[in-house]
């Protein structure tokens, strides 16, 4: 197993590549990143827009959703 944290460009070559099986994504009640930054790329948003979370809880004030991700067919 291995965790990456990682902006978008680390993140899209992940799913490019295929090597992400499970999703667990935090979303903090304010934006902290640049906001220049890129957004993911289209492996990503493909991936995530199929998805379908398994559990959504609350962590404080960010929200916590994640479960696993199925290989694209």
């Amino acid at each position: 197993s291995v965790m990456v944290e990682g902006g978008a460009a680390v993140l899209e070559s992940f799913f490019l590549e295929g090597l992400v099986d499970f999703v667990c994504l935090t979303t903090a009640p304010v934006r902290l990143s640049n906001p220049r930054a890129l957004p993911c790329g289209p492996s990503t948003r493909a991936a995530l827009a199929a998805w379908t979370p398994a559990a959504r809880f609350f962590a404080g004030d960010d929200v916590v959703t994640a479960g696993p991700l199925e290989a694209p067919a």
